[in-house]
């Protein structure tokens, strides 16, 4: 599977490289028009390829219903950070701590804590 990877990769300097040009015959103007096709290459293909906007709007999503909880029900929060909400001043205050308490939080965590908000399968089990 590296060997694999590995001359994946190289092709794909291979083809960059002839594909923008060896560094010693750029010109000022054709390297820009080179990283200006490149940026739109990148953006195209992969910035906003419908796969990468999927994961975004999903992570949007889940970001949003978390706060919205928290801000709705600072409870579900742990303790420390239930506490924090309750004795903050005005609803910018406490929207700032539930912020706090998501910005800590790793990709992973955020998805395990919304699975274990939102889903009903727990009352199954």
């Amino acid at each position: 599977m590296a060997a694999g990877l590995s001359a994946a990769l190289t092709r794909s300097a291979h083809w960059f490289g002839k594909t923008l040009g060896s560094r010693r015959n750029r010109s000022n103007s054709s390297r820009s028009s080179r990283r200006a096709w490149l940026r739109d290459f990148l953006h195209t293909r992969m910035y906003r390829h419908y796969r990468v906007n999927r994961s975004r709007s999903q992570a949007r999503r889940l970001l949003r219903e978390l706060f919205d909880l928290f801000l709705r029900e600072p409870t579900v929060l742990p303790n420390q950070w239930a506490g924090r909400v309750r004795v903050a001043d005005g609803p910018a205050a406490k929207a700032h701590v539930v912020c706090d308490y998501i910005a800590g939080m790793t990709d992973r965590f955020a998805i395990e804590e919304h699975r274990k908000l939102f889903n009903l399968d727990l009352w199954n089990g």
